[in-house]
C-alpha cells in the first residue's frame, strides 16, 4: 500500500499520538477528528499531543459520539477522500459505568464503521480494540477467538469486547484490520496517569504489599513505540486484514519481575479472594489513599486473570512476500520442467509435483485452520489454476521434445538402412 491519507480518531489520546507520529514517519497523510469547542481548540488540542505543527496533518473538529462524527459538510468532504480509517478513540477509564463506556466505545465504533462503508475510496478500516477483550479467560488467547462467556473485569473490557463484534459483524462488507494492543508501557517520565505505574508507584511506597495472581504468571506488556511502530507496519501492510495481537506474547515478563525492576521491591502474592481482603484491609489502615485503590481496582484484578496472547495471525507476512515467494516456487518447479531435457524430465516432473502438493496442501490447511486465514486460501486458489495451466504447458513442451527425440531416432535409422 502506499502512503495513503489515513482519516484518524484518537490521535490525542495516550497510544493514539505514538501511533500518529509512526504514520507521518513513514509518509502519511492525516486528516485528525478531535473534541474541542471550535476548529482553533481542536487543533491546538491535537498539536499538543504531537508536540507540533505538521504540514501534512489536517485537522477537523469532530466528536465519535455524534452521527457522522459531528463534522461539517467540508470536514465531512475531507474525511470521506481518505484511503484508510483508524479508529484509536476511546475511552480507558476502568472504573467507568458501563452506560458511559457503550457509548464511546461501541457507539462511537458504530459511527465509525457508518462513514468508512460510505468512503469511495476506502482501502481499509483499521479499529484499535484490546487484547483484554479476552476479559475473564485465562491461559492462551488466539488471535481469531473472541465469544466467550467468562465475563469481564471492567466496563472498559466490555464495551471493547461489543465493539469489536459489531466490527465484525457490520465490517464484512468492507476490508477490515483490528489490531488487539495489550498493556502498552510508556517510559516512567512519560507515564502520566498510566494505570501500570500508578501501581507500581503504590506499591514502591508501600501501601500495595500484596497483588492477586502468582508471581511466575505473566503480564504481557509491549513498550509503546514498538507497539506503534508494529500497528503502523499492519495499518499500511497491503492484504493485513483480521485480527491481530500487538503483544509480547510467549516473551510476556513475570508479574513478579515487572515489580521487581519497576518498583524496586518485592510483593506478597494471593488468591482473588485472599487478595479482596487484604484490599479492604488496606483502605482501612490507609483512609487517605481510598480513592487511589479504588481507582487501581479494576487494573489490578486483571492480574489475577493471567493470559498469553498467542500471535498466530500471519497475513501480514504472507500477504505479498511468502505468497509472492511459494508463487514463484510453484510457477518456476512447474514451467522449468518444460525446459528440461527428455531422458530426466519424467523423474523431475513426478517430484516436482509432489513438491508443489506440499505446498498447496500446507496452503489450504493453514486457509481453513481460522477464518482469518481466509486471504490465503484466495492466494492458493489462483495457485492451482496457475500450476494447472503451466503444468498443461510443461507437458505440451515434453510432447514437442518427444517428437523432436523420436525424429532423430527414426533419421538415423532411415540414414543406416
Amino acid at each position: 500500500m502506499s502512503t495513503p491519507r489515513v482519516l484518524m480518531t484518537g490521535a490525542t489520546g495516550s497510544f493514539g499520538r505514538h501511533l500518529a507520529a509512526r504514520l507521518l514517519e513513514r509518509g502519511c497523510e492525516l486528516v485528525l477528528v478531535v473534541r474541542g469547542s471550535d476548529g482553533a481548540d481542536a487543533r491546538r488540542r491535537a498539536h499538543c499531543a504531537l508536540g507540533y505543527a505538521h504540514a501534512r496533518v489536517r485537522v477537523v473538529r469532530g466528536d465519535v459520539t455524534a452521527s457522522g462524527l459531528g463534522l461539517s459538510h467540508a470536514d465531512s468532504v475531507l474525511a470521506r477522500s481518505s484511503g484508510v480509517v483508524l479508529h484509536a478513540a476511546a475511552t480507558t477509564e476502568f472504573g467507568l459505568p458501563l452506560a458511559a463506556a457503550r457509548q464511546a466505545n461501541v457507539e462511537g465504533t458504530r459511527n465509525v464503521v457508518a462513514l468508512a462503508a460510505r468512503m469511495p475510496r476506502l482501502e481499509k478500516l483499521v479499529h484499535v480494540s484490546t487484547a483484554f477483550v479476552a476479559g475473564k479467560r485465562c491461559g492462551r488467547v488466539l488471535e481469531p477467538q473472541l465469544h466467550h462467556d467468562l465475563g469481564f473485569v471492567s466496563a472498559y473490557e466490555r464495551s471493547k469486547h461489543e465493539a469489536e463484534r459489531l466490527v465484525r459483524t457490520h465490517g464484512r462488507a468492507l476490508p477490515t484490520a483490528i489490531l488487539r494492543p495489550s498493556v502498552v508501557a510508556e517510559p516512567p517520565e512519560n507515564a502520566g496517569a498510566s494505570a501500570l505505574w500508578f501501581a507500581l508507584h503504590m506499591i514502591e511506597r508501600g501501601l500495595l504489599p500484596v497483588l492477586p495472581g502468582a508471581p511466575a504468571n505473566p503480564l504481557d506488556l509491549v513498550p509503546a513505540a514498538d507497539a506503534a511502530a508494529a500497528s503502523a507496519s499492519l495499518i499500511l501492510a497491503p492484504g493485513a486484514l483480521g485480527t491481530f495481537h500487538i503483544a509480547s506474547g510467549n516473551r510476556a515478563p513475570r508479574i513478579v519481575d515487572v515489580v521487581r525492576v519497576g518498583a524496586r521491591c518485592n510483593v506478597r502474592f494471593a488468591d482473588r479472594a485472599r487478595f479482596a481482603h487484604e484490599l479492604e484491609r488496606l483502605r482501612a489502615l490507609h483512609p487517605n489513599a481510598a480513592r487511589s485503590y479504588d481507582a487501581l481496582a479494576t487494573f489490578i484484578e486483571l492480574l489475577a486473570y493471567p493470559k498469553t496472547f498467542l500471535l498466530l495471525q500471519p497475513a501480514a507476512l504472507l500477504d505479498h512476500r511468502a505468497l509472492a515467494l511459494t508463487w514463484f516456487v510453484l510457477t518456476y518447479a512447474s514451467l522449468g520442467l518444460g525446459l528440461v531435457k527428455f531422458r530426466r524430465f519424467a523423474n523431475l516432473h513426478l517430484q516436482s509435483s509432489r513438491i508443489a502438493s506440499v505446498f498447496q496442501y500446507a496452503f489450504v490447511v493453514g486457509a481453513l485452520a481460522a477464518p482469518p486465514y481466509q486471504p490465503v486460501l484466495l492466494y492458493t486458489a489462483a495457485s492451482f489454476g496457475i500450476v494447472s495451466s503451466l503444468e498443461t504447458l510443461a507437458l505440451q513442451l515434453m510432447r514437442d521434445d518427444v517428437n523432436e527425440h523420436l525424429g532423430s531416432i527414426l533419421l538415423a535409422a532411415r540414414r543406416r538402412s
